[in-house]
Formats: C-alpha cells, sequence, structure tokens
C-alpha cells in the first residue's frame, strides 16, 4: 500500500511542487503517511463490510434451505 501513497504524492506534486524535489520533501513524507492512514482506513473499511456481506448472504441461502 505504500507505492500507492508515494505515486499519489508524487501525482499531487504536478499541482504543489514542494512535495517532490528529486525525491519527497519532509512535507512530502507527512502527506505520504496521511495517505497512507487514509489508504489503511478504507483497506479495513471494505475488508469488514465484505466480510460481513458475505456473512448475510450465506445466512440467506441458510435461512431459504431450512424454510
Amino acid at each position: 500500500m505504500a507505492i500507492e501513497a508515494v505515486s499519489t504524492t508524487m501525482y499531487i506534486s504536478h499541482y504543489f511542487p514542494s512535495l517532490y524535489k528529486n525525491g519527497l520533501t519532509s512535507l512530502g513524507v507527512v502527506v505520504t503517511y496521511v495517505l497512507l492512514a487514509f489508504f489503511f482506513v478504507n483497506y479495513v473499511g471494505v475488508k469488514f463490510l465484505g466480510f460481513h456481506i458475505s456473512l448475510i448472504s450465506t445466512n440467506k441461502y441458510i435461512i431459504t434451505i431450512i424454510v
């Protein structure tokens, strides 16, 4: 996941040049870590939601078979 955060920071540096100058600047590193935190929260949320949707679907089929 870290490479996505770095590449996003490099892309954003086109609009904010202070983020990347021959490598990430200190501000660029901070922005990268913030993006990494957002990406991690998104990843955990998708895993959580996917697991619970799977449980609901399984229960739906089990109840249909029982009834």
